[in-house]
């Protein structure tokens, strides 16, 4: 008897030395050196990850290191593969296999059936071999930590910004997860970490998940309708990757659920009406997606809802009355969708909102009377609509509004004196509609205003003097309209004003000297008017300008010396008006300047030239003037140009070559001056040349007949 217990004494004992060395010897095969330190890897995130108590570590583990290993993608625990039958796995392997294939594997998976390079596989088969815990089938966090595992395998990047995944230590301290008291998983927090992948239907396996936030990844594919087994989950946030096919219905399930952002995907389909039911919701997050069909009413069942946002869409159909029971409703934003109809009555009633926004959208009708009783109302925004009729006189009671936009619609009527009452405005967008009327005076009182613009529409009379008043205006365009008159001399007191455009109306009288005083003005558009006078040497001053427009308007005398101050000029258009006298030779200033237009005008002498300086033009146009002289050499320098005209003037000699060397320029027009001497053969050889007008000079020899000259050189 003693023989045999010596027997079997001596048998476990060799049973125990293999394993060890079976174990020693799978460990080393799969050592990772590690390449950086944790401190080089700082946490991304303010919310550290709660430490497990110390009772709910696992009982027994072998003795290993604690410092956290680095492993990024190309140094994860190489797949050994899995025995093809039960037969060859050991009774441990056998239970944990069987505990994972019946809790934690969706959809009737089992591991023989899967592919070896299946995450689900390569998971396992470290969780076996691999993970220095070696858990036991006892250990309560043994399927948590085979779904992270998995997790790590299908993200694979995850390890470029982690110092701890798939390490000796406790899942609960692996970068970016969060545990709660009894030890589960209850977070889950991995923005911005490049991660690509899918989203595993096995995820579902964290019964005790409080927030799954993904977004800002690469993550793609369809979301898995198992995500609605996470009941305990308050925020959803996979926003910001590639997730595509429809949202599941099941997510109707998560009755805890708070938050849910699944914007800038490429979601389709419907959004569906199981959604309603989530009584708890408070801020839902669809828009830039490929959603389609109709707003469910059901929405009407959120009654938490504080931030709707589902623009940038597909929507079709029109606003669901429902939308006027979600009482707690702060923003809405419906906007670039397809949604017709008017704006439902029940709206009315949410007297908490703050932001509006339906742009970009076919809702037609009227603006009701009710948007007066959004008393709390900061950003109202409806243009690019079909809105008609004149505006309610109740806006006025927008007292809170701070930005009003509702141009590109079809309103008529004149402005109410109502919007006087907006003294916190600070925009202001009525362009493109068919405001009738004068501007009223009632402006004065929105003394906050920076942007205003009402240009497009039929207003008629002068500019009210009190926009002088307006000293926070940063930009007026009131252009394309039937205003008359001069412009106010208390338009010199919008010192912070960068954008100013009168432009097609019906202007006259002098510019005036006031507007020197403008000194953050960057674009002065006055075409199309009826201006006369001189030009005021004051427009010198003002030396932030990048863009002057005066074409087209009956401007007189000589163009002043003062322009050569403006230095940061990129466009100047001074075509069409009566300017006479010579060229400045101060444009050698402008070396920002890409287009000059000055043609049609009665100017008289040679083309300066400091005109080479100015290397950055792109159009040139001095046509219709009373030029002479020949054409400086210096225009050989101006590389960037593509259009060059001079038709119509008093030039003579000959053409310099150095025009040839511009390779950019595909307009010429030389036609209906004094040039002689042969054509250069450098011009003619310009394969970028388009159009060539050259008629009524005086040139001999062969005339190029492989270029245009079709209707642009009559």
């Amino acid at each position: 008897m003693r023989a045999g217990l010596l027997l079997n004494l001596l048998l476990v004992v060799v049973v125990v030395i293999g394993v060890s060395l079976y174990s020693a010897l799978k460990l080393g095969s799969n050592i990772i050196h590690p390449e950086k330190s944790e401190a080089e890897f700082p946490p991304e995130t303010s919310t550290p990850a709660t430490s497990i108590p110390v009772t709910s570590m696992p009982v027994s583990r072998p003795a290993t290191s604690t410092t956290a290993t680095l492993m990024p993608t190309t140094s994860m625990p190489a797949f050994s593969g899995l025995a093809s039958t039960p037969a060859t796995f050991t009774q441990y392997e056998t239970s944990i296999i069987n505990e994972i294939e019946a809790n934690i594997l969706c959809r009737g998976e089992k591991f023989s059936e899967l592919p070896e390079n299946d995450s689900r596989h390569i998971a396992l088969d470290w969780l076996l071999h691999d993970d220095q815990m070696q858990l036991k089938l006892s250990d309560s966090n043994l399927n948590q930590r085979y779904i992270l595992a998995l997790l790590a395998y299908e993200w694979g990047h995850i390890f470029k910004a982690s110092v701890n995944w798939l390490s000796d230590i406790n899942e609960c301290k692996w970068y970016g997860v969060t545990c709660n008291m009894d030890g589960n998983v209850n977070k889950l927090e991995l923005e911005r970490k490049n991660l690509t992948g899918t989203l595993p239907p096995e995820i579902s396996g964290l019964p005790s998940l409080e927030i799954l936030s993904l977004h800002d990844n690469s993550l793609f594919g369809p979301l898995p309708s198992e995500l609605g087994q996470l009941t305990a989950l308050t925020r959803l946030d996979l926003f910001g990757n590639q997730f595509n096919d429809t949202l599941p219905s099941e997510l109707g399930q998560l009755k805890a659920l708070a938050y849910l952002s699944m914007r800038s995907n490429q979601l389709t389909g419907t959004v569906p009406s199981e959604l309603g039911s989530l009584k708890g919701l408070s801020e839902l997050y669809l828009y830039s997606n490929y959603f389609i069909g109709t707003i469910p009413t059901e929405i009407g069942g959120l009654t938490s809802l504080t931030i709707l946002y589902m623009y940038s869409n597909q929507f079709t159909g029109t606003i669901p009355s429902e939308m006027g029971l979600l009482k707690k409703l702060n923003q809405i934003d419906l906007s670039m969708n397809q949604l017709k109809g008017t704006l439902p009555s029940e709206l009315g009633l949410l007297r908490e909102l703050t932001y509006f926004s339906i742009y970009s959208n076919q809702i037609s009708g009227t603006l009701p009377s009710w948007i007066g009783d959004l008393k709390a109302l900061t950003y109202l925004w409806v243009q690019d609509n079909r809105l008609s009729n004149s505006v309610p006189s109740e806006i006025g009671e927008l007292t809170s509004l701070t930005s009003l936009s509702m141009h590109s619609n079809q309103f008529t009527g004149t402005l109410p004196s109502e919007l006087g009452n907006l003294r916190g405005l600070s925009e202001m967008y009525l362009h493109s509609n068919y405001f009738t009327g004068t501007i009223p005076s009632v402006i004065e009182e929105l003394t906050l205003l920076t942007m205003l613009y009402i240009w497009s529409n039929q207003l008629t009379g002068t500019i009210p003097s009190e926009i002088g008043l307006l000293v926070e205006l940063s930009e007026v365009d009131i252009g394309m309209n039937q205003l008359k008159g001069t412009l106010p001399s208390e338009l010199g007191l919008l010192r912070k004003l960068t954008y100013f455009a009168t432009n097609a109306n019906e202007f006259t009288g002098n510019l005036p000297s006031s507007i020197g005083g403008l000194k953050d003005l960057e674009a002065l558009w006055l075409h199309d008017n009826q201006f006369t006078g001189t030009f005021p040497s004051e427009l010198g001053e003002l030396t932030s300008l990048t863009a002057l427009s005066m074409h087209s308007n009956q401007f007189t005398g000589t163009l002043p010396s003062e322009l050569g101050r403006l230095r940061r000029l990129s466009e100047l258009y001074l075509q069409s008006n009566y300017f006479n006298g010579t060229i400045p030779s101060e444009i050698g200033e402008w070396t920002f300047l890409t287009m000059l237009y000055i043609w049609s005008n009665q100017l008289t002498g040679t083309v300066p030239s400091e005109i080479g300086l100015l290397v950055e033009l792109n159009k040139i146009d001095i046509g219709i003037n009373q030029l002479n002289g020949t054409l400086p050499s210096e225009l050989g320098l101006l590389k960037k140009l593509t259009y060059f005209a001079i038709n119509i003037n008093q030039f003579t000699g000959t053409v310099p070559s150095v025009i040839g060397g511009l390779k950019d320029l595909e307009t010429l027009r030389l036609n209906d001056n004094q040039f002689t001497g042969t054509f250069p053969s450098e011009i003619e050889s310009n394969l970028n040349m388009k159009y060539l007008c050259l008629q009524n000079n005086n040139f001999t020899g062969t005339i190029p007949s492989n270029i245009e000259t079709d209707d642009i050189c009559d």
